[in-house]
């Protein structure tokens, strides 16, 4: 499932843009640490629903360091996600 997710996740076909964001979370729960490289560069995409995607992936592996990058992101809920859980890991 692994591979298959990765290869849905760096698809960038226009057609596939909402199963990027799918495989994203897909990977997220699937709780393999090997998704947190690629989860953190597609957290960086130019599609909104990637980078939240990815940023809600990566919390669910543990992983918070893309978060303080994205406070600053074109989208409003980008934004919101990453001031949200910056301020919960800062807790």
């Amino acid at each position: 499932a692994y591979d298959l997710l990765i290869e849905s996740l760096n698809n960038t076909s226009p057609q596939f843009m909402k199963s990027r964001a799918g495989a994203a979370l897909s990977l997220g729960e699937l709780g393999d640490q090997r998704a947190i490289t690629p989860l953190q560069a597609s957290a960086h995409s130019k599609i909104w629903m990637l980078q939240y995607a990815s940023l809600m992936a990566l919390e669910k592996l543990g992983d918070y360091s893309q978060h303080k990058m994205l406070l600053e992101a074109d989208d409003w809920a980008v934004k919101a996600k990453a001031n949200q859980s910056v301020q919960i890991v800062q807790v």
